[in-house]
Formats: C-alpha cells, sequence, structure tokens
C-alpha cells in the first residue's frame, strides 16, 4: 500500500510563518502609536469642554472655570484656568490623564456650580453637560430711616422703614423673599413686596427686642434676599445715623379756629437741630373717620418758618403738620395743628 502523498500549508500560512521569522530577525517593531503607553510618542494628556449658561439656557461670558485634580500630580499645574467666550464655551487641553478632577465655574453675580468625578482620558476630549448658573439676587438702593410722630394722645410715635430694590437676572419672580436683621439681638423681619422690584418694611419700637429706637442706634442691620433656588445675597452691615428727638411746632393757624385767609399761611417755630435738615409741610382735609391728603411741600429751607399756599381751599375742616428730615431721611413730625375753612 502506498503511502499518500503530504498536504502542502496554505500560501497565507506560509507568508506568516515568514513574517514572524523576519520580524524575530529584526528585533521589536517600533511602537509609535500615541495611545500606546509604550511608544515613545505616548502622552498621557486629555481633555474637557462645554458650555456654561444661565438658567433660560443662554451661553454666558466671561465665566472662570477651573479643573482641579483631586491628588495633584506630581509636576506640572496643580490647576488649569479659562474663561467662556461670547457663547459661553470653553475647553480645558493637555490635562494629566488617569486623574479624577473637579469642575468649576464662577462668576460674579451668580452662584459658582461644581462637578465632582470628572475623568480625563488619554487622548480624548470630555464634552460635559452644560453648567447652569443660577444668577444671585442683587440689592440696591436700600434706605433705613427713623420716623418720630408726636401725637397729642396718647403718647408720641417711634418706628423705623426699611425700603429697597432687589433685582435678579433671572427674572424678577425668581426673588423668593427679602428680609431684615438685627443679628446681635436674634431679631429678623420680612419685607413685603409693593410695585415692580421695591420692598418696604415698616417696624414700631414696641415690636423691637429693645427699650428704644435710639437704643438700636450703632447695632449692624443686615437686609438679604434668596431667590427660588435658594441663592441669597446678604449686604454689609448697615446703621441707623439717628433719631431726632426733636418735634417742630405748628403755630397758625391751630386750635380748630378760622383761617383768617384763604388761601391760608402757614407758620411754625424755628427748629434748632444742629445738623443740616429741610421742612416738609402737609395739609390735609379731615372728613368722617378719614384723612385726605390735599397738598404735600417738600425740600423747605432750615431758615423759612412760614408757607402760604397757592390756591384757596374748600369749605371744610383742615389739619396740617411740619416735619424735619435730615440728609439721611430721618424724620420727626409735629403734632396735628386743626383749622377750618369757613
Amino acid at each position: 500500500m502506498t503511502a499518500s502523498a503530504t498536504k502542502a500549508p496554505p500560501s497565507y500560512v506560509l507568508a506568516a510563518l515568514l513574517g514572524l521569522l523576519w520580524m524575530g530577525c529584526l528585533g521589536e517593531a517600533p511602537h509609535d502609536n500615541p495611545l500606546d503607553p509604550e511608544s515613545d510618542a505616548f502622552q498621557n494628556e486629555g481633555g474637557v469642554m462645554g458650555t456654561v449658561t444661565d438658567r433660560a439656557e443662554a451661553g454666558l461670558p466671561d465665566v472662570d472655570v477651573r479643573l482641579t485634580p483631586a491628588t495633584p500630580p506630581a509636576s506640572g499645574p496643580t490647576t488649569f484656568v479659562t474663561r467662556t467666550d461670547a457663547q459661553g464655551r470653553y475647553s480645558f487641553r493637555d490635562a494629566p490623564a488617569d486623574l479624577r478632577y473637579r469642575l468649576e465655574a464662577h462668576r460674579d453675580g451668580y452662584a459658582p456650580v461644581i462637578v465632582d468625578s470628572v475623568e480625563v482620558e488619554p487622548g480624548r476630549t470630555a464634552t460635559m453637560p452644560a453648567l447652569r448658573l443660577n444668577a444671585l439676587p442683587v440689592v440696591s438702593d436700600l434706605t433705613l430711616r427713623t420716623v418720630h410722630l408726636s401725637r397729642w394722645w396718647p403718647n408720641d410715635l417711634y418706628f423705623f422703614e426699611a425700603t429697597a430694590t432687589v433685582a435678579d437676572a433671572d427674572g424678577i419672580v425668581d426673588v423668593d423673599s427679602v428680609w431684615l436683621s438685627i443679628p446681635d439681638l436674634g431679631f429678623q423681619v420680612l419685607l413685603d413686596p409693593e410695585s415692580g422690584d421695591q420692598y418696604t418694611q415698616r417696624v414700631a419700637e414696641d415690636a423691637l427686642p429693645v427699650s428704644s429706637l435710639t437704643a438700636l442706634l450703632g447695632t449692624p442691620l443686615r437686609l438679604g434676599a434668596v431667590d427660588r433656588q435658594g441663592g441669597s445675597t446678604v449686604t454689609p452691615p448697615q446703621q441707623f445715623v439717628r433719631v431726632i428727638e426733636e418735634v417742630p411746632i405748628a403755630v397758625q393757624p391751630s386750635g380748630d379756629v378760622a383761617a383768617s385767609t384763604n388761601p391760608p399761611t402757614l407758620t411754625w417755630e424755628p427748629t434748632d437741630l444742629g445738623f443740616p435738615f429741610t421742612y416738609r409741610v402737609e395739609v390735609f382735609r379731615d372728613e368722617v373717620n378719614q384723612a385726605i391728603q390735599v397738598l404735600q411741600v417738600d425740600g423747605l429751607s432750615s431758615t423759612q418758618t412760614e408757607l402760604t399756599l397757592s390756591d384757596p381751599l374748600p369749605t371744610g375742616p383742615y389739619y396740617w403738620t411740619v416735619s424735619v428730615f435730615d440728609a439721611f431721611g430721618n424724620q420727626s413730625r409735629s403734632k396735628e395743628a386743626a383749622f377750618r375753612i369757613p
């Protein structure tokens, strides 16, 4: 019996064997892939890119964006910093890879956003979800003033008023609350919204945790605002300047007598306060259970002691007051002086 002939291997197998033999003779093949850790061209770096927007998803320019490794590398920068362009875009390149980073976005007037555990991979640029910044409330035109109203009965009335403008780049409806606090006394009160972005509150002396309004002089107060996202703004400490204890005195007409002329001339005693001030004169028609203001004149000189009304008043009962105001808006008002126009 004749043995069968041995079958020759396929040509591609022979080629592969010859190739391996040839490579073995020449030594190890070069590694030139920059993603190959054994390559001389290997670069263990990557990047991060993305956008920063407001809550309406519009790109925010000029936002400081920082990329900080959780464990700083042995060499090189420990924090990478860039700024968003006009469309709110940012990018980091050449950051050491195989590290976990913290990504932060900061801009004045906005609450910062921080993202932990951002991983940078070799040779790749990770695209992050958009970072949405919440605009913080902005407090402006804050006014704190004391008011002293002299009365015939039962006694003088003291209170203070706080007014402020509060805006928010995310819209005025985003403002949740505005408050005034006296930290040293553990006192806080909410301001009431008025028209638009205006807030105000009046606090009577007997509602305060002190014996008198004067006792608040020199005590720091703060006004704060909170939006619906929990972002808050608090003003630097504020103080009352003074409580005006001196009371101006209305002279004529008074005593519920008929005015000698119509239009009447109102006179008051000169007031010596020792600081700059102006007068305000107010005239009210004394209706049943209701006082209707018919005249208010502000900014009268501190040397003035009379005012002649420009127009005659209709027949009826009236009263008038004169107030002093300092440069900070603090007020002291006279007792009411009643008169009649026959």
